[in-house]
């Protein structure tokens, strides 16, 4: 028997997969730099800030050791969740598991391709085969799916997937904004 439209599915599939993790991929690496990138600013901003009152303590003023105290707490906050959603890791065994997809999907297009006689059992393995591969990292956001739906051409890509797709380091890049406002402050403070 040839199993013609099952091994199509699995391969249409199996490409699907593999572009939404590698959007995935992309999104957690994105999304872990700029969580970095906060993490430094708020520490260096801290480290700037109490230089600046070392320094200077007549001109020490209450605003500004609140601020201080606001940086600190953040500074512990964002330290504890850059390290507890662990992005670096996350977009490390998501880059192996589409790696692993993109081969078994031209794995399987080559057998469809190839038009060669496929068995039940031969079908079955290769399912339980991505079914493996998909059990060995984390799943995609809904997000991933459509962005690589739409990279496809699949559906056009829509204006709220833009925003969508920003969403995930607004966060971070306001800490950096709060964290270069907070040293101008400091610094307006002594002048």
């Amino acid at each position: 028997m040839r199993y013609k439209e099952p091994i199509e599915a699995l391969a249409k599939r199996s490409f699907a997969s593999y572009l939404a993790r590698l959007n995935a991929e992309k999104r957690l690496r994105k999304v872990g730099q700029w969580w970095n990138a906060a993490q430094f600013c708020l520490s260096t901003a801290l480290v700037s800030v109490s230089i600046v009152f070392l320094a200077f303590p007549e001109k020490q003023a209450p605003v500004i050791a609140v601020l201080l105290v606001i940086l600190a707490v953040l500074a512990l906050v964002v330290s504890l969740v850059v390290t507890f959603l662990d992005y670096s890791a996350r977009a490390k065994a998501m880059f192996g598991n589409y790696r692993s997809l993109q081969t078994f999907s031209v794995k399987t297009e080559t057998l469809v391709q190839s038009r060669a006689r496929i068995t039940g059992r031969q079908l079955r393995a290769l399912q339980t085969e991505y079914n493996s591969i998909m059990d060995t990292s984390e799943n995609h956001s809904p997000m991933d799916h459509k962005v690589a739906q739409a990279l496809r051409g699949v559906h056009p890509f829509p204006v709220n997937l833009v925003a969508a797709t920003a969403k995930p380091v607004l966060l971070p890049i306001l800490l950096i904004v709060v964290s270069l406002v907070t040293v101008a402050v400091s610094i307006w403070a002594i002048a």
